[in-house]
């Protein structure tokens, strides 16, 4: 009896284990990788997660598999991203976690070019909206939904009222819903409220990459408010963050963030420094580096220079968002127009304007 007792207790400790391993640990090891910049690292380790056998079944794997969707949506997998939204779409899921699964399948359907379908799709998720309790889920996914379309003042009213269903020492989910807000708040030209709201966020003290992101958020406020002080005090804590996460991309960001800074302040040969540095470091940050010497470059009379960079940026990595893309390379060409105006060629900024 003894024996059969003792196996059974091997046989328990091994299942509970592995559950243990499948359901916390492989999740937990992928965040870390994921923030410190290891995204490939971060997506083998859900794809081995998410194709495990688990005693709790297909349900349990649910948050796992919208994450990895989204990594690769940022690594513009997109049809991996679909497999993923796909086999979501075939469970059954909460109303608010439908209309998610269905926003983020119409992001990845948009950007191969399948704009019908893709419409179709966030027309889905609105009317799964519709049939969902009004708590912070479906609050959250509203108001992503609507900053999407354009709707920003709508979106920011969404996320107001989301945060209104959290507790004030929420450490997981306040956090990203007052970025969120502050966001939306910038893009309103609420430059004050910006600036609170990541403050509140960064009281929090919640981990290190949304720590990192509120400083970033809250230096764009106080860039607005025309405090160059305070928005470099909060970049060099953002960089600190990043240093300590050894995440290079994010260190190059912060750089051509500091950089900016000290371009305003007539420090150029330093920002130019900075942003090389940066381009150096990430290809995905190069286009930001390359902008900001091209504004250096053309306050030093250095036109046909700051062209070229100009164009470089445009030919960068591009962004996993088809709309943001598309914004980008508009902002581009406006700059080179501009560029193309102040040395006399009216004809050259004309036919960039209209482009």
């Amino acid at each position: 009896m003894d024996v059969w007792i003792w196996l059974f207790l091997i046989v328990a400790i091994f299942v509970i284990g592995r559950e243990f391993w499948l359901l916390i640990w492989l999740p937990a090891k992928a965040r870390f990788f994921n923030e410190r910049g290891g995204r490939q690292q971060a997506q083998k380790i859900l794809e081995q997660r998410l194709s495990a056998f688990s005693l709790l079944g297909e349900r349990s794997k649910i948050a796992d598999r919208i994450l990895l969707a989204l990594l690769y949506l940022m690594d513009r997998r997109y049809n991996e991203a679909i497999e993923q939204c796909q086999k979501l779409l075939a469970q059954r899921l909460k109303p608010s976690v439908k209309a998610e699964v269905r926003r983020i399948f119409a992001n990845c359907l948009e950007a191969i070019g399948k704009v019908k379908e893709a419409d179709a799709e966030r027309r889905k998720a609105e009317e799964c909206l519709v049939s969902a309790p009004s708590d912070f889920a479906k609050l959250m996914t509203e108001g992503k939904m609507l900053e999407q379309e354009g709707r920003i003042a709508e979106a920011y009213d969404a996320l107001k009222r989301a945060l209104g269903f959290l507790p004030k020492r929420d450490k997981i989910r306040r956090p990203v819903c007052l970025l969120q807000l502050a966001t939306l708040a910038f893009r309103l030209g609420r430059a004050n409220e910006t600036v609170q709201l990541a403050e509140e966020a960064i009281t929090l003290q919640p981990e290190l990459n949304l720590l990192r992101h509120a400083h970033r958020i809250a230096a764009l406020g106080y860039s607005s408010l025309g405090d160059l002080e305070r928005q470099e005090e909060h970049l060099n804590r953002s960089l600190a963050i990043s240093m300590a996460l050894q995440n290079g991309e994010k260190i190059a960001e912060d750089l051509v963030g500091l950089a900016a800074v000290w371009w305003k302040r007539g420090e150029f040969v330093k920002a130019m420094e900075a942003c090389e540095q940066a381009a150096q470091m990430s290809l995905k940050v190069r286009r930001q580096a390359r902008l900001v010497q091209a504004e250096i470059l053309k306050l030093w009379g250095r036109y046909d220079e700051a062209i070229d960079l100009l164009k470089q940026a445009s030919r960068a990595e591009p962004l996993p968002f088809v709309s943001l893309e598309r914004l980008h390379q508009a902002f581009i060409s406006l700059i080179i127009a501009g560029i193309e105006a102040e040395r006399g060629h009216a004809d050259e900024a004309m036919r960039l304007w209209k482009g």
